[in-house]
């Protein structure tokens, strides 16, 4: 296991945060970009709904395990804390952006049993990883969180990068190149907290 030596400054610092005593409020860290309660482009594809279904189902994933660090009892420590009060705040803000999109589509929220090759593709973590990771405290949670919200960002990254390629949607499209920006940059902020 490797120690974690980054401080909790320097990764607010890193991944966007502006304070060290940062207390997670819900609301986006950048009101500039909050999310259009409108949408700007009607049409879509068979790509954007399941684009869209599927990030509902990671993005729901990744605040699951965020509160998970955030809670007293995994011990997790304060730069893990930043890192998963940031995830929480970007998938957050995705939740209601997919859930919005969808139902203006009047499309299922939910998506039809998907063939394995694509879920395992998407980097959703199995039940029984998280419960794994459920069981760790201290610093085997700080690692296990670490390594796993790394590949589960890897996953989004390769799903924004498909509905880049296959999507329609304009108001989706830029919002899944964002997320390719913005996971990247957390991803590199995770590795130098486990370098």
């Amino acid at each position: 296991m490797k120690p974690i030596r980054l401080s909790a400054c320097a990764l607010a610092m890193a991944i966007g945060l502006t304070s060290c005593g940062l207390e997670f409020s819900g609301e986006a860290a950048d009101p500039a970009s909050a999310i259009a309660t409108t949408v700007v482009d009607a049409s879509f594809n068979d790509r954007d709904v399941l684009y869209s279904q599927l990030m509902l189902v990671h993005s729901r994933q990744a605040v699951t395990l965020a509160n998970l660090a955030l809670a007293a009892d995994t011990d997790a420590s304060d730069s893990v804390k930043l890192v998963a009060t940031r995830i929480k705040i970007d998938h957050a803000s995705e939740i209601e952006r997919m859930t919005l999109l969808l139902r203006s589509w009047k499309r299922p929220l939910t998506f039809a049993p998907t063939p394995e090759p694509l879920q395992l593709q998407t980097g959703i973590l199995t039940a029984k990883h998280v419960d794994y990771i459920t069981s760790l405290r201290g610093a085997a949670f700080d690692s296990e969180y670490l390594e796993s919200m790394i590949s589960h960002h890897e996953g989004s990254i390769d799903m924004a990068r498909r509905e880049i390629i296959r999507g329609q949607n304009v108001s989706l499209l830029e919002m899944a190149k964002a997320v390719v920006t913005k996971r990247q940059s957390s991803i590199d902020a995770m590795n130098t907290l486990l370098s």
